[in-house]
């Protein structure tokens, strides 16, 4: 989907390194966007998460959390879920 990508953080401890992967939405005038953790969500929810967000291009977690729960299972998810697969092949 224009405007979600996968996004990758990577923390120096003094012995160790940890790898955070997340799904990012961002839209014209908020290059912040909003950002989901795969480690907290799983990757299939934190993706359409972000899609949400790019959707209604807004930051509001507890409306991309309702509209998840809303659109959960529906040809909506199942499209954009199907865009994820042809996007990261």
């Amino acid at each position: 989907m224009v405007g979600v990508g996968l996004r990758e953080s990577v923390k120096h401890g003094e012995h160790e390194s940890w790898r955070y992967l997340r799904w990012h939405a961002f839209w014209p005038g908020n290059h912040a966007g909003s950002s989901w953790g795969i480690d907290k969500y799983g990757d299939e929810r934190a993706y359409i998460c972000a899609c949400i967000a790019r959707e209604h291009e807004t930051s509001d977690r507890d409306f991309i959390e309702q509209e998840y729960q809303r659109i959960k299972g529906s040809a909506q998810y199942k499209s954009w879920l199907r865009k994820k697969a042809l996007e990261t092949k």
